[in-house]
């Protein structure tokens, strides 16, 4: 049986680099309860870029050499 494609890609397979993003164990009694969990947990930061039709070209795309 074939793997089931998701975003090109088979499914399992991890995701580019460009798209990871490093996680931090929070472990700081204070910090676990004031977040509302009972023991360490796990947090990331990234950020996304939304374009919309009338967002300006802020972005140059990467260009391939021969």
């Amino acid at each position: 049986m074939e793997a089931v494609l998701r975003c090109g890609r088979p499914e399992g397979a991890p995701a580019p680099p460009a798209l990871q993003a490093d996680t931090v164990l929070h472990e700081g009694p204070e910090d676990v309860a004031e977040h509302g969990f009972e023991s360490p947990y796990g947090g990331t930061e990234f950020d996304f870029i939304l374009k919309t039709r009338t967002s300006p070209d802020t972005i140059t795309p990467k260009t391939t050499s021969a």
